[in-house]
């Protein structure tokens, strides 16, 4: 394990946090563009659901947005990523794992996590899958025109690190 990860912590944003918005806000602009989240959007998930922070160090490395269902038990997934200066080092296997860990190790009445991924991005697919995910339906048009996704769900009792 490198020094990078071993600095490495998993906190919650806060909303008094400013500087960490305008961070997060960065993150999601750089990663999905069009599709990214904006001020008005954040500021609600900080205050009613949970917005992790994956740190190096004292810098915000990435971030993961976990939304509680109206079932109580489970959390979908909303938006997890990683700045692009640390791509491609193994890091966001890791803060994928370790932000998933935190859910289940904080909130003992989530049994399941659900997401959406991209199916023209295979390793993403693959990724979530070596964590214990599994396809439970494909939604055609589910952002628009050809903007397919995948549904998968992660139990509990299938997560594996």
């Amino acid at each position: 394990m490198s020094t990078t990860i071993r600095n490495t912590t998993i906190s919650e944003l806060k909303l008094e946090e400013a500087g960490d918005i305008q961070q997060v806000l960065d993150i999601e602009k750089e990663a999905f563009d069009k599709g990214a989240i904006h001020q008005w959007v954040l500021a609600p998930f900080v205050i009613s659901q949970k917005v992790l922070l994956c740190r190096i160090e004292n810098e915000i490395a990435g971030m993961g947005i976990f939304l509680k269902s109206f079932n109580k038990s489970e959390v979908f997934f909303f938006s997890f990523a990683l700045k692009k200066k640390f791509q491609g080092k193994g890091l966001g296997r890791f803060f994928f794992g370790k932000t998933v860990e935190y859910i289940f190790e904080n909130y003992s009445d989530i049994k399941s996590i659900k997401l959406t991924v991209d199916p023209l991005i295979p390793k993403n697919i693959k990724l979530f899958k070596s964590f214990g995910f599994s396809e439970i339906q494909y939604f055609k048009n589910f952002y628009g025109n050809g903007i397919d996704r995948i549904y998968m769900e992660l139990k509990r009792e299938y997560f594996k690190i």
